[in-house]
């Protein structure tokens, strides 16, 4: 008896839209063991003994910069110079009246901002005390709109925050503080200052609102270029 040999065959080529799997499968008998990663290499996420990192989030300090800086820096002029420039006509002063409605234009553009932060940068956060929301508003808003730290973070542990920019930023942008009414004093110079913080006590209640606590944020210049933020929380 003669033994001939099949010719052999071409593999069966896989259908439209699957994809072809060569070997036994993982587990399988003859299957082959993977093959161990490469000195240095760092191990595979989610394998056996390994921690995956996840972004901790502003709350960290770990914020991605968002804001460009010329930009919130060419805002804030024009929205404060919009203002300066109606309050020296000498021959049309401000009304209080015509002061708060500006104060509150400037604050409301800084609270939309303050806002939409919150939303983008807070998704990965959960539950938020009033505590948390704060440091949220320093350790992530501050830095990306002002580009600095706040310096100190005061609280009577229940509903009133106080935080300190030691060099808050728009204020750098005056040459010196002589700059302002010269022969008025330190009161005139906080007075004319006052507008620089509106944009910022906005941004925060803005932000603060959004994670779910409403506040009152006010501003004090003891000292330029510091400035004090008083944030209280009014449901607590």
């Amino acid at each position: 008896m003669s033994l001939t040999r099949k010719p052999p065959t071409a593999p069966a080529q896989p259908a439209p839209g699957r994809t072809s799997r060569t070997g036994p499968p993982s587990g399988l008998p003859g299957a082959r063991p993977p093959a161990p990663p490469s000195a240095g290499a760092p191990p595979a996420a989610g394998a056996p003994g390994t921690v995956t990192a996840r972004p901790l989030g502003p709350m960290a300090g770990a914020a991605v910069r968002k804001v460009d800086t010329v930009i919130m820096d060419l805002l804030h002029m024009e929205l404060v110079n919009s203002y300066l420039q109606r309050a020296s006509d000498p021959t049309k002063p401000l009304t209080p009246g015509e002061i708060e409605t500006f104060r509150q234009e400037i604050e409301a553009i800084g609270s939309a901002a303050g806002a939409r932060f919150f939303a983008s940068e807070s998704i990965h956060l959960t539950a938020f005390g009033p505590t948390d929301a704060v440091r949220f508003v320093c350790n992530g808003l501050w830095p990306c709109f002002f580009q600095n730290n706040i310096s100190n973070l005061r609280s009577n542990r229940l509903d009133v925050f106080v935080m300190t920019d030691s060099a808050y930023r728009p204020f750098t942008w005056c040459s010196s503080m002589n700059d302002f009414a010269p022969s008025g004093g330190a009161h005139s110079v906080a007075s004319q200052l006052m507008p620089y913080t509106w944009f910022a006590c906005g941004a925060i209640s803005g932000a603060l609102a959004a994670s779910g606590w409403k506040c009152k944020v006010t501003s004090e210049i003891n000292k330029a270029p510091g400035c004090d933020f008083v944030v209280v929380i009014l449901n607590v």
